[in-house]
């Protein structure tokens, strides 16, 4: 089936999902998202749709278990003294624990199984290959699930609140799969908070007029970046990459995998912001114009939003609560200044955070070195903010270089994202430094490069409006009706005129989808 046959199934599959919706039960409706859901994961996965049932499966059940431990222990308060209810409260949490690193062992040992397994299969070849052992590991080849990565974090989070206390487990199996299979959220995320999320998918959404216009425009907004932007730009990254450009055309590459994969991942964050929008449903953005970042690490506050925020509650605070760093914050204490008093501890936990992030994004060193080398980056600029930030005078000035210097560190960190391996990002990178071989019109029509960069300059124009906080969405919903739907005409004719698409014509597979 072509790509367009795809999405135009895909449209008329949403349109009836939606429609049944409205007219369901009101207080079954949740009943149609799960149907629905699973559903689109029979078609897209077939029989590997097991694993999103196996995976709800056991968050529930482990929940449950912790949240019943909790409520016995809180009914029997009244049989016990302060000091006796503190032993009980305190033997209860570690038997919690326990059952705790056995749903984290089950329910991430799925990921791990399915996405890393011939990544370590790999590295133990290696290790007899050193040692001379006549014996390897087979390498298997294996599916990746819809949606995996995106719901087991979810997942985890979910396992993690419980235990902590910050809810109640559901009692009811279908909510934790009602949560763990939403389908808008499946192939891209973002990665969800159950107690934010789920209240929101039981409670039974009415069709309102407002909701569906704003859904639209976020859609519309969506496939503008994806089509027009994203796929066109990757005609480019794709001659760039695969016919050995040197010099300034291989910069413009680089460059154009960078707006490449902005406009297409948070075109599709759009969409699905969108989707859930037409329902009631109120999901968290997961990007604020980053490319107005002046750091690297204030990048990735607007980047991902969501993936930062679950490393950041379920990693870096467990860690940096732990006992070893403890340990070590104890023997810092008094002996070097307050900045480094912070720094060393962080160092440490965000050197795991930013490993299991590359890791996160494939199961390759390739992935590795890219998450560590935005941790090099950002432990340097702290550093160097500490020292040098108080002396800088003109702030203007400074913000705007410090944006410039992060689109370039950026670059460079999409260079290692978009190439195989290590070594043909060092290629690459030797690569820039050459006279360049070809010209851009051979790889890329004039006409083609036209629409691209005035495509850009538009959604560089739109975000900057955003940081200015100027509501673009609300103002278009709030303008006269027959200017109001001109502007949803527009958008639709720029798709349909300007959008990549057509015979001949083969749309890349959305990046973020593999993960």
């Amino acid at each position: 089936m072509k790509a367009y046959e795809q999405l135009l199934w895909l449209l008329i599959f949403g349109s009836i999902v939606y429609l049944l919706y409205m007219v369901f039960f009101k207080k079954y409706r949740y009943l149609i998202l799960i149907l629905g859901s699973l559903i689109l994961l029979g078609f897209a996965s077939k029989w590997m749709m097991i694993f999103v049932l196996l995976s709800a499966l056991i968050v529930y059940l482990f929940a449950r278990i912790m949240s019943q431990k909790n409520e016995t222990l809180k009914s029997k308060k009244a049989e016990f003294d302060k000091e006796t209810f503190k032993q009980e409260k305190l033997k209860t949490k570690k038997v919690n624990k326990r059952i705790l690193i056995v749903a984290l062992i089950l329910n991430l040992g799925l990921l791990i199984s399915i996405k890393y397994l011939n990544f370590f299969d790999g590295i133990l070849n290696s290790i007899f290959s050193m040692c001379n052992w006549d014996f390897q590991i087979p390498m298997f080849k294996i599916l990746m699930p819809l949606g995996i990565s995106y719901y087991t974090l979810s997942n985890t989070g979910y396992l993690v609140d419980v235990y902590r206390g910050k809810y109640k487990a559901s009692k009811n199996y279908l909510d934790v799969l009602l949560f763990t299979t939403y389908f808008p959220c499946l192939l891209e995320g973002p990665i969800s908070h159950y107690d934010q999320l789920l209240p929101q998918l039981k409670e039974p959404q009415s069709f309102r007029f407002e909701h569906l216009k704003k859904g639209l425009l976020l859609i519309l907004v969506g496939l503008f970046k994806k089509i027009v932007i994203a796929d066109r730009l990757a005609i480019l990254v794709t001659q760039t990459f695969d016919k050995g450009v040197t010099g300034p055309i291989l910069i413009l590459g680089v460059i154009a995998f960078t707006f490449q994969l902005y406009a297409e991942f948070s075109g599709i964050i759009d969409m699905v912001r969108g989707i859930s929008k037409m329902y009631g449903i109120q999901l968290e953005r997961n990007f604020e114009q980053p490319f107005f970042s002046s750091s690297v690490g204030e990048f990735w506050r607007r980047w991902h939003i969501s993936l930062g925020t679950w490393f950041r509650e379920y990693v870096f605070y467990p860690l940096s609560m732990s006992r070893p760093i403890n340990w070590l914050c104890k023997k810092l204490r008094g002996k070097v200044s307050n900045f480094w008093e912070t720094f060393l501890p962080s160092c440490i936990v965000l050197f795991v955070v930013w490993s299991l992030t590359g890791l996160w994004h494939g199961a390759s060193f390739k992935y590795l070195i890219y998450g560590l080398y935005y941790y090099m980056v950002m432990m340097i600029e702290n550093i160097i903010s500490h020292y040098f930030a108080h002396k800088i005078k003109h702030k203007t000035v400074f913000h705007v270089l410090g944006i410039i210097k992060t689109f370039i560190l950026v670059n460079i960190g999409m260079l290692l994202f978009r190439c195989n391996t290590l070594t043909d990002a060092g290629q690459y990178i030797m690569n820039i430094f050459q006279p360049s071989s070809t010209k851009l019109t051979s790889i890329f029509e004039a006409k083609e490069c036209v629409i691209a960069v005035l495509a850009i300059l538009i959604l560089g124009v739109f975000e900057w409006l955003q940081t200015k906080k100027f509501d673009i969405y609300q103002r278009i919903v709030n303008l006269p009706r027959g200017i109001e739907y001109a502007a949803y005409l527009i958008l639709i004719f720029g798709i349909i005129i300007f959008g990549a698409y057509g015979l001949g014509y083969i749309p890349p597979d959305p990046i973020y989808g593999g993960f």
